[in-house]
């Protein structure tokens, strides 16, 4: 416990009580006193001996949502102060007046005259304080109803489903009006737009209505140019997620994000990455509609009648422990991916190369599931194929693990549809 300061002055019927928490007053007589505590709150107390009363004073005016910049109330104890500088004048101006009146002419006067006079200026002071006072408070009070007014209509703003012209101008009048804005508040409103951006994209479309509703509460909001772009774009994104979740892409998918774009004024080059996935989905669409795949030169020694059809540079993946535990008494195992060496991958009408200190051959009739997997605590994917006499899958990174896939799928189906038509034939001859 630290130290504390306590001292107690009594001047007429006042009192001042100085603290470490600060000046109290108090003013009236023994058994009855109104006053104002250091620490800050009001309070009347009455009553003698073993019979006492006291009651707290509450507050004179209900707290507000957003306050008005200004600093903490002592309106209690600005009163009590200057209720007692009152009755201190009263009293001054009185034995003044009365010591004038009562001393002989030709005498010494100015003590009286001084009493006096110092008696007229603490009941005019406290009076022109409480003026003060009174008008500060009325300004306060509308500033506060000012910055009340302006975030009611602001969030009748964002939260209106098809706002109108007039209704972002009327906030901006009353945003003139406000002398500061609370932070808190500013990011409130921003998250009113963020939600705003998120309603629109829910169905991965922005209408011209969407895109007039959104500039006028951010032009309402008074919102900064970098927050609504930085909105804009986490919207882009969010329905670009949400129309490639499945690895695929149709033309009228890749015409909504294109739109979406466009409505949002999204830089490609700022979406660069995401807009890549876009468009290998894209070409990966592409070759799965192509009916014959366009030869290339591999550059590696082919059978007879072999063609390559694709060429990327791979990283051979193979699942490896990464860390175990005991758990409930039984050993637990996590695996994960991990590079096992590089080369090419080349993709023939016939089988898969994997080129890289030696020679992989994997043929595509042995190839019975392939798919894309992705790599934990990674952005990119690796494909997996479980071929026919092999326990564990082949697992491939590559840069456009989709277009490879789509590749190997595309050669497979072209196998297929050989060896039906081939079988058709012979059962024809037959």
């Amino acid at each position: 416990m630290g130290w504390s300061l306590r001292k107690s002055f009594k001047l007429g019927p006042t009192r001042l009580n100085v603290s470490s928490r600060g000046v109290g007053y108090s003013v009236g007589v023994r058994g009855l006193r109104v006053g104002s505590r250091a620490g800050g709150g009001n309070y009347v107390s009455a009553g003698r001996g073993m019979l006492r009363y006291q009651s707290n004073l509450g507050p004179s005016s209900p707290s507000s949502s957003y306050s008005a910049s200004s600093g903490p109330s002592s309106s209690g104890a600005s009163g009590a102060f200057l209720g007692c500088m009152g009755l201190f004048g009263l009293f001054f101006l009185a034995i003044g007046l009365l010591a004038f009146m009562g001393s002989r002419v030709g005498t010494d006067r100015s003590v009286p005259v001084v009493m006096a006079v110092v008696g007229a200026g603490l009941v005019i002071a406290p009076f022109l304080l409480w003026m003060q006072a009174r008008k500060k408070r009325a300004e306060q009070a509308a500033k506060q109803q000012a910055l009340d007014d302006y975030v009611s209509a602001a969030r009748a703003l964002a939260e209106s489903p098809k706002p109108v012209e007039s209704d972002a101008r009327h906030v901006l009048s009353l945003r003139r009006e406000v002398a500061g804005i609370p932070e808190d508040l500013g990011d409130e409103f921003k998250t009113s737009y963020r939600e705003a951006v998120a309603e629109a994209v829910a169905d991965q479309h922005v209408t011209p209505e969407e895109q007039s509703r959104l500039a006028l509460i951010a032009r309402g909001l008074s919102l900064e140019r970098a927050a609504v772009k930085e909105a804009n774009r986490a919207g882009f994104l969010e329905g670009v997620l949400a129309l490639i979740k499945d690895c695929k892409l149709t033309e009228a998918e890749e015409a909504k994000i294109e739109q979406m774009r466009v409505a949002f004024g999204v830089d490609p080059k700022e979406v660069k990455s995401q807009l890549g996935k876009v468009d290998e989905l894209k070409r990966a669409r592409i070759i799965d509609e192509t009916e014959e795949l366009l030869p290339i030169d591999s550059g590696v020694k082919l059978k007879t009648d072999e063609v390559c059809y694709y060429m990327t540079p791979v990283t051979e993946m193979k699942h490896r422990v990464v860390r175990t535990w005991v758990e409930d008494g039984e050993k637990q195992t996590e695996r994960a991916l991990e590079a096992e060496r590089a080369g090419d991958l080349y993709v023939t009408n016939e089988r898969l190369l994997f080129v890289t200190e030696g020679t992989v051959s994997i043929k595509s009739d042995s190839i019975m599931k392939i798919y894309v997997e992705p790599k934990p605590g990674a952005t990119s994917e690796a494909v997996a194929l479980t071929v026919d006499g092999r326990k564990t899958p082949h697992y491939f990174d590559a840069p456009e693990p989709f277009v490879l896939l789509a590749h190997i799928l595309h050669v497979a189906k072209r196998r297929r549809k050989d060896w039906a038509a081939g079988k058709a034939k012979e059962e024809g001859g037959a």
